[in-house]
């Protein structure tokens, strides 16, 4: 099996502060808040990126369909979801 190379982009969500916020909440209330938040942040994934894995505190995705992805489009899906993140966070205080 020969393996072909390809481009495209690789993408880690990863939630700053996880640690202490964990070691600050209730681990019972943790694990629904951080489901909230992905909630959030998931329908910006799937309109650009395949999600590949959910691990702790990110989110993993990947494309290689360089047809409509692009550096820009890029940067603006990272804007996107630090949005949408950022929304979320603030209506749960």
């Amino acid at each position: 099996m020969s393996a072909k190379a390809r481009s495209g982009f690789l993408v880690v969500a990863d939630v700053s502060g996880y640690t202490r916020f964990l070691a600050d909440t209730e681990l019972e209330h943790a694990n629904g808040i951080i489901k909230d938040l992905f909630d959030a942040i998931i329908p910006c994934f799937e309109k650009s990126v395949e999600i590949s894995k959910f691990m702790g505190d990110a989110i993993f995705g990947h494309s290689d369909d360089h047809a409509y992805l692009n550096s820009q489009h890029m940067l603006d899906f990272a804007q996107d979801v630090y949005n949408a993140f950022a929304i979320k966070r603030t209506n749960q205080h």
